[in-house]
C-alpha cells in the first residue's frame, strides 16, 4: 500500500506540474482567432494528418496501426467535426474515471493512513477550487465583461463581483434549506469530560451521533460540488467544441489541456465525495454523471450558429462568476474546516504544499502558450484572409470582418487586411470604420491604390468631398504609375466627388446671393420710406403723383435687382457639365475628343498619356489600341464648342 501511495503521489505531482493552466484560455484565443460554423473546415484531409507531416511529429506515424486508425476518421468535414469533437469530449470525461480506481481511498470507515491521505487530497481540492475561481473564472468573466462594456461608455461595473456574491449566497441558501428540512442541530466536536462509565457510554453515543450528522452535512457539500462541477464541465465542453471549429489540431491540443486540468480536479472532487460518505463506486459514478455536462456543452457549441458569440455570452454572463462563487463557498465552508481537526505539523505541511502546488500550477500559462502557438501553426494570417474572402464572396460581411480581425491580430503590419476589412465596412455602410481602416493602411503603404480608392468612397458618403477628390485623384495617379486598371471605377468616383464638391459650393453661393438680394431689396424699400417721409416733411399735403413716382421708382429698382439675380441663377443652372462631355480619364471637359475602334471617346491628351505610360490598350474595354487608331470625333467637338459658347465658366474648370 505504501508503494502504491508513493507512486500515486508522484504521478499526481507530475500531472499538477504540467497541467492546470485552464483550458478557458482557449475562449480568449477563440475570441481573437477563429471562424465559426462547420463550414470553417476546408481541409481535404483531416487537419491532424496535415500537422503530422511536420518533422518533429512524423515519429507519431510510426506507431502500429496508426494509419489504420486514421482511416476510421470520417472524410466528410461536418461528420469529422462531430466525430472528433464528441470523441474528444468523451475522452475528457473518461480519463479521470479510468484513474480514480487507482486512488488509494475507500469509502466508509478509514484508517489513519487513509484519513491523512484524504485530507491531503481535500487540501488539493480546496486549492484547485479557489485557484479556478480566483485565477480563471473571475478574471475571464472580467475580461469578457470589459470587452462587452468597451462598446459604450459606462461607469464602474460591479456585475462580476455581485454574481460571485450571488454564487456564495446561493450555495449558502441551498445548504441552509437542506439542514432545515432535516432539522437543525448544534454540532459539537469536543468530547465532554467523562466522570463515570455511564457518562462515558452516553458521551460515546453523542460523538457517534454528531459524527453521523457531520457526515450528512458533508454529503450536502458533495451535492453542491456536483452541481458546480456540472456547470464547470459544461463550459469545458463549450471550449472543446469551439476549438474543433477552428481546426482539428487546435481541438486535439485543447482536449489534452482539458484532460490535464480535469484529472487533478476530478480527483479532488472525488476526495470530497469520499469525505461526504459515498462509497468509491458511487463517487466514481457521480463523477461520470457530472462529466455529461461536458458532452452537453460540446453539442451546444457545435449546434450553435455562431459559437464565438455563444462563448462570449457565456463568459460575459453570470455563469462564470456564479460558478466561481460556488467554488469559493465549497472550498472555504465545506473543505477547509475539515483540515482544522486533529492535525500535526507534518500533516499541515503536506496539506499546505498540496494546496499551493495547485495554485502555482494554475498561474502557469504553458498550455495557453501551446494553444496560441498551435493557433498560429493551424491558421496563418493568410488563411484567415482567404477565409474572409470566401465570406465576402458569399456577402457575409460581418463574418468576413471577424476573419480579417484575426488576420490583423496575427499580422498587424499588413495593409491588405485593413483594406479588405474597409471594403466590408463600405458594404455595411459603416463609413467611419472604413475610413479609419483605409487611413491605417495608408500609414503602412502610401502607394496603396485600394486604400486611397476606398478612402475616397468613404469620404464621399461622409460628405467630405474636397478631401475625397484629392484622395481619389491620388488613387488615379497611383493606378497609372503602377499600370493598374480599375476601369472607370476610380474616375467615376472622382467625378462624383468633384460634382458634389461643386454642388456644396453652389449651395453656399446661392445662400449668399439670396442673402445679398434680400439685403439690396431691403435697402431699396428703406430708401423709398425715407423719401416719402422727407416729402411729407416738406409739405403737409404731398400730391399723389409725387408719391406714385417714388413708389414706381422703387418697384423698378427692385425689378432690376430681381432680374439681375435671375440671370445669375439661369447661368448657374447651365454650369452642370453633362457626363458625356467629360473625358473618361481626366474627368474634365474634353478639348480635343477622339474616338477609339471600341466606340469610346476620350480627350486626345489623356488617351495619349495613357498609351505612353500605362500600355497600348483601351482603358475601358481593355482591347488593343495604338495612337494611329485614334479618330477625331468631329460631332462631339461641335457639341463641346457650342456648350462652351453658352457656358464660358466651363473654360475655368
Amino acid at each position: 500500500m505504501i508503494v502504491i501511495e508513493l507512486f500515486f503521489r508522484t504521478f499526481f505531482i507530475f500531472i499538477c506540474a504540467n497541467a492546470y493552466a485552464r483550458c478557458r484560455f482557449v475562449i480568449i484565443i477563440i475570441f481573437h482567432a477563429h471562424g465559426h460554423g462547420p463550414h470553417f473546415h476546408f481541409h481535404e484531409e483531416p487537419g491532424i494528418v496535415k500537422y503530422l507531416q511536420i518533422g518533429s511529429l512524423k515519429w507519431i506515424r510510426s506507431f502500429p496501426f496508426f494509419d489504420a486508425a486514421l482511416e476510421l476518421i470520417p472524410k466528410d468535414p461536418t461528420t469529422r467535426l462531430w466525430f472528433m469533437a464528441i470523441g474528444s469530449t468523451v475522452a475528457v470525461s473518461l480519463a479521470p474515471f479510468l484513474i480514480l480506481p487507482f486512488v488509494p481511498l475507500t469509502g466508509g470507515v478509514m484508517n489513519e493512513s487513509n484519513e491523512n491521505l484524504l485530507k491531503v487530497l481535500l487540501s488539493f481540492a480546496s486549492g484547485g477550487l479557489m485557484g479556478d475561481a480566483f485565477l480563471h473564472l473571475i478574471p475571464h468573466a472580467l475580461i469578457a465583461r470589459n470587452a462587452e462594456l468597451a462598446e459604450g461608455s459606462h461607469g464602474h461595473d460591479m456585475s462580476v463581483g455581485l454574481n460571485v456574491l450571488y454564487g456564495i449566497t446561493g450555495f449558502l441558501i441551498v445548504e441552509k434549506l437542506a439542514r432545515l428540512l432535516k432539522g437543525d442541530h448544534d454540532h459539537s466536536h469536543n468530547a465532554e469530560e467523562i466522570s463515570s462509565d455511564e457518562e462515558a457510554e452516553e458521551s460515546t453515543r453523542k460523538i457517534v451521533s454528531d459524527a453521523t450528522e457531520i457526515r450528512e452535512d458533508l454529503k450536502i457539500a458533495g451535492y453542491l460540488n456536483l452541481i458546480a462541477d456540472f456547470a464547470h464541465n459544461f463550459t469545458d465542453g463549450l471550449a472543446v467544441g469551439a476549438s474543433y471549429l477552428i481546426s482539428d489540431m487546435i481541438g486535439v491540443i485543447t482536449t489534452i489541456t482539458v484532460i490535464l486540468h480535469e484529472v487533478p480536479h476530478e480527483i479532488g472532487d472525488f476526495a470530497i465525495l469520499i469525505r461526504s460518505g459515498y462509497s468509491k463506486p458511487a463517487a466514481m459514478i457521480l463523477q461520470l454523471i457530472t462529466a455529461l455536462g461536458a458532452v452537453l456543452g460540446c453539442m451546444v457549441s457545435l449546434y450553435s450558429a455562431n459559437s464565438e458569440l455563444l462563448l462570449e455570452a457565456a463568459a460575459a454572463s453570470w455563469v462564470l462568476p456564479f460558478t466561481a462563487g460556488g467554488f469559493i463557498y465549497i472550498a472555504t465552508v465545506s473543505i477547509i474546516p475539515e483540515l482544522l481537526d486533529e492535525t500535526s505539523f507534518w500533516q499541515t505541511a503536506k496539506e499546505l504544499a498540496a494546496m499551493f502546488v495547485v495554485v502555482i500550477c494554475v498561474s502557469d500559462d504553458v498550455e495557453a502558450s501551446l494553444i496560441r502557438r498551435a493557433v498560429k501553426l493551424s491558421m496563418s494570417a493568410t488563411d484567415f484572409k482567404q477565409q474572409g474572402n470566401r465570406y465576402f464572396s458569399a456577402h457575409l460581411y460581418d463574418d468576413a470582418i471577424r476573419c480579417y480581425n484575426r488576420a490583423i491580430v496575427l499580422d498587424p503590419d499588413n495593409a491588405t487586411y485593413f483594406t479588405n476589412r474597409a471594403l466590408c465596412h463600405l458594404n455595411l455602410k459603416r463609413f467611419e470604420n472604413a475610413a479609419q481602416d483605409c487611413r491605417k493602411a495608408l500609414e503602412m503603404d502610401r502607394a496603396s491604390v485600394k486604400a486611397s480608392f476606398f478612402l475616397g468612397k468613404a469620404l464621399i458618403h461622409l460628405e467630405q468631398f474636397d478631401e475625397a477628390a484629392k484622395v481619389l485623384l491620388r488613387a488615379l495617379e497611383l493606378a497609372k504609375s503602377q499600370n493598374m486598371n480599375y476601369g472607370d471605377e476610380i474616375t467615376s468616383m472622382y467625378r462624383t466627388a468633384r460634382r458634389e464638391r461643386f454642388r456644396l459650393e453652389e449651395e453656399k453661393r446661392i445662400m449668399q446671393e439670396i442673402s445679398l438680394q434680400t439685403y439690396v431689396v431691403d435697402l431699396i424699400l428703406r430708401d423709398k420710406d425715407e423719401q416719402i417721409k422727407k416729402l411729407k416733411g416738406c409739405t403737409d399735403d404731398p400730391s399723389k403723383e409725387e408719391l406714385c413716382e417714388i413708389e414706381t421708382a422703387a418697384e423698378e429698382r427692385i425689378t432690376q435687382i430681381n432680374n439681375l439675380f435671375s440671370q445669375v441663377d439661369e447661368r448657374r443652372r447651365k454650369r452642370d457639365i453633362p457626363d458625356y462631355l467629360c473625358g473618361k480619364i481626366s474627368f474634365e471637359l474634353m478639348r480635343d475628343p477622339v474616338i477609339t475602334p471600341s466606340g469610346i471617346t476620350y480627350d486626345r491628351k489623356d488617351i495619349m498619356e495613357h498609351l505612353h505610360r500605362v500600355g497600348h490598350f483601351d482603358p475601358v474595354t481593355r482591347t488593343a489600341l495604338t495612337a494611329d487608331q485614334l479618330i477625331p470625333n468631329l460631332s462631339m467637338k461641335e457639341v463641346i464648342d457650342h456648350y462652351i459658347q453658352e457656358n464660358e465658366w466651363a473654360l475655368h474648370l
